[in-house]
C-alpha cells in the first residue's frame, strides 16, 4: 500500500494508526476502520472508503495513496473537512492533491 506522509488520523484512532497501517501492510485487513484516499478518478478529490473493501484483492491492488486513517466514517468526514479547510485558508482554492503534494510525499510500494 501507498501512504501520505505525514498522515491524517482521527482522534479516536490516534494510538492505534501505526498499529493498523502496519497490519494493512502486511496484508492483513483492519476491519470496520476507514480509510481517506486520494480519489481514484479526480485529482482534486479524496475518497473515503471502509477498510472492509480491502478483503476485495482487485480493491487492495489498486487503492491511491492512503492520506488518513479514522475510527468511523464520521470521523473520516471529518478529516476531509479538516485537510479542505486547511487547504482553503493556505491557498484560496480547493485542489487537495496538489496542496497534499506540495506539504509531504508518498511513502510504500
Amino acid at each position: 500500500m501507498k501512504w501520505y506522509e505525514p498522515l491524517y488520523t482521527g482522534d479516536g484512532i490516534r494510538r492505534r494508526a501505526a498499529h493498523i497501517r502496519e497490519r494493512l501492510d502486511a496484508g492483513k485487513v483492519s476491519p470496520d476502520h476507514f480509510l481517506i484516499t486520494f480519489a481514484a478518478g479526480r485529482d482534486d478529490y479524496l475518497d473515503v472508503i471502509s477498510t472492509n473493501y480491502l478483503f476485495q484483492e482487485s480493491v487492495r491492488r489498486t487503492l491511491p495513496p492512503v492520506v488518513g486513517i479514522a475510527k468511523d466514517k464520521g470521523e473520516a468526514m471529518g478529516i476531509v473537512v479538516r485537510i479542505t479547510e486547511e487547504c482553503y485558508r493556505e491557498t484560496g482554492d480547493a485542489d487537495l492533491k496538489r496542496w497534499l503534494l506540495d506539504r509531504g510525499h508518498i511513502t510504500g510500494v
